[in-house]
């Protein structure tokens, strides 16, 4: 089966794929600002341990261990079962086809943990179990207000954890070149994943709500952008355009010389 060289069109996937996934990001990160809801939501996780100033979740087995610290293993593991299938790729001919979902695959994943890491060094600000408010020191200043700041609040946003999952996003569009009808399995899959990953933090008192939708969000943006630079839509339409260009100079042109033709001969 070859791969398709523009599986989505420049339009669908500009709109469809990038646009419309941001704007409504941005819109519910806003939301959740104006409303306070990463408080909210915080508070009633706290009632629902049995408790308002501590973070009973933080150390116990399931949260930790299992999820948090197994979480992070299984994502490794992934990680060189892909860096492996690429290289292989390389070499087997069989494989050829693979070579660039993989690579795409790969650029979006590695793309979307380095911006992540990046982000949680510069954004300043605190995990919820920091906070004044649930028993820690720290101010609440969520971003971008946490960057007026001079004072070390902390490395909390975006959610690092859940971006171990959201990293992986990219197998949907994997799956578009190379198996269609498999792409909304897999990005259900990687969603369901990494809400689970998020919940485990969120309970953990290690990150809002707002922190992992934004590791979502960088997850999913990076994986379109992946796609972009490895099939190009807009070349696409691009292609079309002087396709349709060409086809209509071509008709003019028949029709002079038909004229031509028949004024000779009158």
């Amino acid at each position: 089966m070859p791969i398709a060289s523009h599986p989505l069109s420049f339009q669908h996937w500009f709109k469809h794929h990038l646009l419309l996934p941001l704007s409504v990001g941005l819109g519910v990160l806003i939301l959740l600002h104006i409303t306070n809801a990463d408080l909210l939501l915080a508070q009633w996780m706290l009632a629902f341990e049995g408790t308002n100033t501590a973070w009973p979740w933080r150390h116990a087995f399931v949260a930790d261990k299992l999820l948090h610290t197994g979480g992070r293993d299984l994502v490794v593991l992934a990680a060189v079962v892909l860096l492996s299938t690429l290289v292989l790729s390389s070499f087997k001919a069989s494989m050829k086809r693979w070579r660039r979902p993989l690579l795409m695959l790969f650029i979006s994943a590695l793309a979307t943990v380095l911006l992540v890491r990046i982000g949680k060094s510069m954004t300043n600000v605190a995990c919820p179990w920091d906070l004044s408010l649930f028993g820690g020191q720290q101010p609440y200043l969520p971003f971008p207000i946490s960057l007026s700041v001079d004072t070390e609040l902390g490395q909390c946003f975006p959610g690092g954890h859940s971006s171990g999952a959201f990293a992986w996003v990219g197998l949907y569009y994997l799956a578009l070149v190379l198996k269609p009808k498999w792409r909304f399995k897999l990005l259900g899959a990687v969603l369901l994943i990494g809400a689970v990953f998020s919940l485990c933090q969120e309970f953990r008192g290690a990150h809002f709500l707002s922190h992992d939708i934004t590791s979502a969000l960088i997850g999913w943006t990076m994986a379109t952008l992946s796609y972009g630079l490895a099939y190009r839509p807009w070349l696409a339409a691009g292609y079309a355009g002087v396709s349709a260009q060409a086809q209509t100079l071509i008709q003019t042109q028949a029709q002079i010389q038909t004229q031509t033709q028949t004024e000779v001969t009158r």
